[in-house]
């Protein structure tokens, strides 16, 4: 028994050594040069958009995305608020991708926002129908 756990643990110590070493790594920034946190970086199969990995960016604005096959890819960065970026990548078998900062625009902001709703005629609750009578105009 002793002998097949350290067998096991010698394949996996070992077998890090041979994974993939592709990735791509980064900076997002804002148009005042100031980096953007929380930002949505995600690598699309550019065959059929699928995701391929995804990552989140660091409060320095910075990104890795590790561990894929190589290919052709879109780099997309979004963020609620800035306009979406997409950016085509074509990576080798063990390339390290080191993008210049992608810079993200801000999008338009809204005056302002209203927010309409109304209750329903007739509530079920149990027990009981209530009718609200301000809604039966």
């Amino acid at each position: 028994m002793k002998s097949l756990l350290t067998l096991l643990f010698i394949f996996h110590a070992t077998a890090g050594l041979y994974a993939n070493a592709t990735s791509i790594h980064g900076t997002v920034t804002d148009m005042e040069n100031k980096p953007v946190e929380f930002a949505v970086v995600t690598l699309l199969s550019a065959v059929d958009s699928s995701l391929v990995k995804g990552a989140i960016t660091a409060a320095d604005g910075t990104y890795i995305l590790e561990d894929f096959a190589p290919g052709n890819f879109n780099l997309v960065v979004s963020l609620t608020g800035y306009k979406k970026k997409e950016l085509p990548v074509s990576v080798n078998d063990n390339q390290q991708l080191e993008f210049p900062a992608i810079v993200l625009e801000s999008s338009e902001q809204l005056d302002e926002v209203m927010i309409l709703s109304a209750q329903p005629l007739f509530v079920q609750k149990p027990g009981m129908l209530v009718m609200n009578v301000e809604t039966a105009r």
